[in-house]
This record gives C-alpha cells, sequence and structure tokens, in this order.
C-alpha cells in the first residue's frame, strides 16, 4: 500500500526544510534505511532514511530539488511497483503540475461580470464592453452614477500609468525570497529581541599576557591544532561561568534552570548566514581538546556537513567580529540562553604607565549582551570583570 513520505521534524525550532538533493529517482527501489534525500534547514544539512514502512519503489517526488517545504508536508510517494496513487493524492488533497487545475482557479467572463449585469443602469453598453476588453473592474468604478465609456477610458489610462510604474521599480529593484536558513535566523532574531529585554555591557581587557602564550603555546604544539584566540576565550569563560552559574542558565515560566554543563556556542559566519555550533562539556575539557573539537565544528560548517545536534544544546555564545575591525557591538543573545559575549578588534590603544609614560597596548573590547531578568548590572559587570582577570593573568587559570 502506498505511503506519503513527510518533511521530518528537524529540530524543536525548525518549521520548514529545503530539499538539497534527491539520492533515488522515480522508479527506483527503496529499501528500509536507506538514504532518501537530503535536507537543508537552520544551517544544517541531513540525510533522511527510509523508515521501516516505507520501503517500495519511490513513485512520485512531489517536492524537487531546491525547493521548500513545511514540516510534515508531503515530499513522495513510496508503494508497489506500478501502484495507482490517484486516490492517495486526491484523498490527501495534493495537485500534481501536470494539468491538473484546482477549480477555483477557473473564472468565466459570466460570472466576472456578473454583478454589473445583474443591475440594469450601472454601466452603459458600451462601457461595460470595453470595461471587458480593458480588463477594468466596473464595480470599482460606480460611485452612485451610470459608468460611462469615459470612466472605462480614464481607469484604463491609470491602470497603464500604474502598471509602468511598477516595471520601471522591477528593473531597479531586485526582490529575492530568502533561502529557509536566512528564513530561519530572522525569525530566531525577532523571537530573541521579543523574548527578553537586553542590556550591552563593554569591558577593555589589556591581552598582552594572552598574545604572548598563544605565541608559546604554538611554538611548542608543531603539528597539533594552532591555538586560536577564541579558543582560548572559550577556555577562560569556561572558567568564569563555572563562579556564575546563573550566567550559564536559562529562564522560562519564572523558573531558573542553572545547567551544570557548560555547552559554548561559537558563531559561525557563511555568506547566507551565522550558524553557531556548540562545544560540549567544555567544563571536561583541556584547552587543547576545546581547540581540536572548535576546530572541527567549524570545518563542517564551512563544508556544509554540520548535525542539527552540533547546533543545539547551547548554554552560552561567543561571537567574534574583531576580524573586521570592529571595537564595540551588541550581539543578539541566543535564545533560550541568557547570555552573549562579543570579542572585538584588538587595538594598540595608547595608555599611562605606572611611571607616567605614553605606552602603547593591546586592548581588546568584551561586549557582554545580558538578560536583565535574571543578570542584573552588578552580576554582568561582576562576570566581565573576572573573564577580564583571567585573560589579563593567565597563570590563575592553573589555581
Amino acid at each position: 500500500m502506498a505511503k506519503i513520505v513527510v518533511m521530518p521534524q528537524l529540530g524543536l525550532t525548525v518549521t520548514q526544510g529545503k530539499i538539497g538533493a534527491w539520492l533515488k529517482g522515480e522508479g527506483d527501489m527503496v529499501r528500509a534505511g536507506e538514504e532518501l534525500v537530503v535536507v537543508e534547514s537552520a544551517g544544517a544539512t541531513n540525510t533522511i532514511q527510509a523508515r521501516d514502512d516505507e520501503a517500495g519503489y519511490l513513485l512520485k517526488i512531489l517536492v524537487s530539488d531546491g525547493e521548500v517545504a513545511a514540516t510534515s508536508a508531503p515530499l513522495a510517494v513510496i508503494g508497489e511497483k506500478g501502484e495507482d496513487i490517484g486516490a492517495l493524492l486526491q484523498r490527501s488533497g495534493i495537485l500534481l503540475n501536470d494539468g491538473a487545475v484546482a477549480a477555483s482557479d477557473v473564472v468565466s467572463d459570466q460570472v466576472e461580470y456578473q454583478g454589473i449585469e445583474a443591475i440594469p443602469g450601472k454601466v452603459s453598453p458600451m462601457a461595460a464592453k470595453l470595461a471587458k476588453d480593458l480588463h477594468v473592474d466596473v464595480d470599482v468604478l460606480y460611485h452612485g452614477r451610470r459608468v460611462m465609456e469615459a470612466d472605462v477610458k480614464e481607469a484604463a489610462m491609470a491602470k497603464a500609468t500604474e502598471d509602468t510604474v511598477k516595471a520601471a521599480k522591477k528593473v531597479t529593484e531586485d526582490k529575492t525570497k530568502v533561502a529557509p536558513r536566512r528564513q530561519t535566523i530572522a525569525e530566531n532574531m525577532v523571537a530573541s529581541w521579543q523574548t527578553s529585554p537586553v542590556i550591552t555591557y563593554n569591558h577593555s581587557v589589556d591581552v598582552t599576557a594572552i598574545k604572548e602564550m598563544r605565541r608559546k603555546l604554538n611554538e611548542s604544539m608543531q603539528g597539533a591544532v594552532r591555538i586560536q584566540y577564541n579558543h582560548i576565550l572559550m577556555y577562560v569563560v569556561t572558567k568564569a561561568l563555572q563562579d556564575f552559574p546563573d550566567v550559564n542558565a536559562s529562564f522560562e515560566d519564572n523558573m531558573l534552570t542553572r545547567h551544570r554543563y557548560i555547552n559554548m556556542g561559537l558563531a559561525v559566519a557563511k555568506d547566507d548566514g551565522l550558524i553557531i555550533p556548540n562545544v560540549k562539556n567544555c567544563e571536561q575539557r583541556t584547552l587543547t581538546d576545546l581547540a581540536n573539537e572548535a576546530a572541527r565544528l567549524v570545518a563542517a560548517v564551512r563544508n556544509e556537513q554540520i548535525g542539527v545536534d552540533d547546533i543545539s544544546g547551547g548554554t552560552f555564545t561567543i561571537t567574534n567580529l574583531g576580524a573586521y575591525g570592529i571595537t564595540s557591538f551588541s550581539p543578539i543573545i541566543n535564545q533560550p540562553e541568557l547570555a552573549i559575549l562579543g570579542v572585538c578588534a584588538i587595538v594598540d590603544t595608547p595608555v599611562r604607565s605606572v611611571g607616567g609614560e605614553i605606552i602603547f597596548k593591546p586592548l581588546m573590547n568584551l561586549s557582554l549582551t545580558a538578560d536583565p531578568r535574571v543578570i542584573d548590572g552588578m552580576m554582568a559587570a561582576k562576570f566581565l570583570d573576572r573573564i577580564a582577570e583571567l585573560l589579563e593573568n593567565p597563570w590563575l587559570l592553573l589555581a
């Protein structure tokens, strides 16, 4: 018996998916557990396998490569070879693009002009004929007096002018429907803004010590993964979060949930949007282990191999715009987390030394956006101060 294959639920907040590629063609045999179709959504690429009850022949593909379908929407039909699926499609309300037309799409001229012709005197016969030829709605023109031929001509000219303006606008404006990933990002950003109030706090940090530490680590780790500033920041923030459990938490229905694990999200930019994979259980990892896992996740994002599990379950996020020269910004919280740390550019800045001399030091701004429903100003300031203390005195990480 034929079965309809539907778009699976790809994540808690994912409402649609884009068909990347069908791995089977119409008429091909499909065995249970075989890879059937590649679906893209929310920054992840998922290969969907045929379920145990979906074995048979791929009789009809309903959503083609590159098209978008909502969760639970029909994607294809699988059944016995040569099976008639017309009744199944009809029961499911599925119309095919091979000549089937909905009855509501067919409108006759008689119905279209019935309202005018049923009440004699509203429109002159010549005006009615001209309106039909020029596709003018005479109902719109009737304002208590009979619609004449001149009224129809005037309306037709106005419509022609409007169409010309629209055509010119199309030349100067390029409207494109955004990809599913960008749609998901837009929805998440709006939802975050509507869910919680936010305040951004900025703190300047002297990174002289970690610059030197990073240099020495990379010199001594030849052949291994190179330690990046992001890796050091993730390691330091993990230590700070252990001192501030309310920051590594979520808030819903007046209930504060403190997470005993730290899943650190790292925002990774792509041409079609931002993806936030997260390193699981950072509190159990060494700096090298954390760096290796972060490098694996970044590579998976860039190669379109990231999975839904890799972008789910985060408890805190870091986003770095320092490479673009940004010195301060207000990142948006990745719900249901309570805070996100923005990392800015390292800038050689003139400062006055203890002896009164003007010297240059590498300073970096940290921009913490926090949810004040839980994280008040004092907690945010102390949390940032703890991060700065560890960055400026990295030997404290051994304490």
